[in-house]
């Protein structure tokens, strides 16, 4: 289901497209972090902070809506995760699993042990 992010409707890859945009402009701020004039980027990152938190808690909290939806938002989290780029906590991975409990099953099988035939 969609929801309201920064006043329009998104939708899970859209969240993930804004988080992904969010952590590109923080690295190319941080660029200019040493630069006289750095204090008045202090707003925007302070902005952007808040735009790429609002959309992570989305992608957390958006229920897929099928089984490659769930797919996706499962991998992209376990990268984020596994990146150590982004401390997820606790709670917001237990929510992230509720949303995926539908799809169970198709992540059981698209994530599970392959057969013998399928591997390269």
């Amino acid at each position: 289901m969609p929801i309201n992010l920064t006043g329009r409707v998104v939708t899970l890859r859209q969240a993930v497209s804004l988080y992904n945009r969010t952590r590109m402009t923080a690295r190319r701020l941080r660029r200019y972090s040493r630069t006289p004039w750095s204090i008045l980027l202090y707003p925007l990152a302070q902005l952007n902070r808040i735009r790429g938190k609002t959309a992570l808690e989305a992608v957390v909290d958006l229920d897929p809506e099928d089984g490659e939806e769930a797919r996706e938002k499962l991998l992209y989290l376990m990268a984020l995760m596994s990146s150590n780029s982004v401390p997820l906590p606790r709670r917001d991975v237990e929510r992230a699993i509720l949303t995926l409990l539908p799809f169970k099953s198709d992540l059981a099988e698209t994530l599970g042990p392959r057969s013998g035939g399928d591997r390269h």
